[in-house]
């Protein structure tokens, strides 16, 4: 292992200079957010923090056709335009993108509004989250423009930034808390992150041209063409990524649901590795592709799942011999039951580490078909053992469809890369596949 990482010095550099900057924000995200969900458990309690985890989860899948999709096609028509030195029109393509996102929120927001004439005990809540799905629709066609204008880490900065952390000063000053205000204050948060935003791409200059130009019917539709596709695999991957939740919400109890968010949060720290590898390897995997060098493609992706697995296992070692302490101590003697959940997501990501990045090279060598198929394998997984496991285990039951969901994706995901190029992405293939071009 020593000889591999000589042997790989320069390569080892270059990857942690690719994850400066967008990994800062993304740790920052991870830890704004972290701190909302222990204030939030121990102020609401396991069974109200359970009915705002459900509730946000509802509203965060639903918002998907105003969220997914449509920031995609900005980013990269925004790009487009740019590069063909006629930047001053894209006012007209962020126009007709904010119509077509204000036409799709008003329609989610009736259906929440709906759902809220038959929950009549959280209807205030239901009420202002159905506010929520608009706001966050317009953070995301911000941050789009931002980042098509190539100004990423500024665009990621109202969103990832803005908005966590200013929830979290508003949940602490808040102190005493209930489920409506939660809402309330991350409505208010949200709105403070759009108007940072818009500041932002003031400064920038670009909010000063009112050239709308109107693009050919025939350019709209097929801007429209494009959003389908693009706006199906985000609602995949948000799905999936809510499933457990939604589940054990509509099955289960509101119990079982705030200890397993709870769960799924500290989950997710031991997953910053493996997304911030992602995050990283992603141009150079692209970069690599197009020039046809896959020995370093494996170089790279080796040095991550390394990396990455290494983080992982780490976590799942100290959530098993200090997992039950740390529940108790900082989220309150109610959320222990969260300790076995706990242990099944992080040995799942664990996993899902060492199997390697698969599904980001499939996605930056042009197989986003291939990938978007392991997505729907895990999904489908997933919502099936969610209901034949939570009705007898709870919220463990959730945790481990959510590992078996996870596992078979990657697996998929891995052959197929396998299959289809020629290489491997697990930390025992890359390994021997460098030793053998030695």
């Amino acid at each position: 292992m020593t000889n591999f990482f000589q042997a790989n010095s320069g390569a080892l550099r270059l990857l942690l200079s690719l994850l400066s900057g967008g990994v800062v924000i993304r740790f920052s995200n991870v830890i704004f957010s972290f701190g909302v969900s222990v204030f939030l458990a121990r102020n609401l309690g396991i069974e109200q923090f359970g009915l705002y985890s459900f509730i946000i989860a509802v509203v965060t899948i639903l918002a998907v056709p105003a969220q997914g999709g449509i920031p995609q096609l900005i980013i990269r028509e925004t790009a487009i335009l740019k590069n063909k030195g006629i930047i001053n029109d894209a006012p007209g393509l962020w126009f007709w993108a904010l119509k077509l996102i204000v036409v799709i929120s008003v329609v989610i927001t009736l259906i929440l509004l709906f759902v809220s004439i038959f929950d009549s005990s959280n209807s205030k809540a239901w009420f202002l989250a159905s506010f929520l799905t608009f706001l966050l629709a317009l953070n995301q066609y911000r941050a789009a423009i931002l980042k098509g204008l190539d100004r990423v880490l500024i665009g990621q900065l109202p969103d990832n930034i803005a908005r966590p952390g200013l929830l979290l000063l508003l949940v602490v000053v808040a102190a005493n808390a209930s489920v409506e205000r939660a809402i309330l204050l991350n409505l208010a948060a949200t709105v403070m992150a759009f108007l940072m935003g818009t500041i932002l791409l003031y400064k920038i200059g670009y909010s000063k041209n009112k050239n709308r130009k109107k693009f050919p019917s025939e350019q709209r539709k097929e801007w429209l063409h494009s959003v389908v596709p693009l706006m199906l695999v985000s609602s995949i991957q948000i799905l999936n990524t809510n499933a457990d939740i939604l589940m054990l919400g509509l099955i289960g109890t509101d119990e079982q649901v705030g200890a397993y968010k709870v769960a799924a949060q500290l989950g997710l720290i031991s997953a910053f590795g493996i997304q911030s590898i992602q995050m990283g390897i992603m141009p150079m995997v692209a970069r690599l592709y197009h020039s046809g060098d896959f020995f370093q493609i494996q170089r790279f992706a080796a040095l991550g799942s390394i990396a990455a697995a290494s983080f992982t296992l780490f976590c799942l070692i100290m959530y098993y011999y200090n997992g039950d302490w740390i529940l108790i101590r900082v989220f309150g003697l109610d959320y222990a039951s969260a300790y076995l959940p706990l242990l099944v997501l992080v040995f799942g990501y664990t996993i899902s580490a060492a199997l390697g990045p698969a599904a980001t090279v499939l996605m930056m060598v042009g197989k986003e078909k291939v990938a978007v198929s392991g997505v729907l394998v895990s999904l489908f997984i997933n919502i099936i053992l969610n209901l034949i496991l939570i009705p007898t285990y709870g919220m463990l039951g959730a945790a481990y469809a959510t590992l078996v969901g996870m596992v078979c994706s990657k697996l998929y995901m891995t052959i197929a890369l396998q299959k289809q190029l020629g290489f491997g992405v697990s930390v025992l293939k890359l390994r021997s596949s460098v030793e053998n071009r030695k």
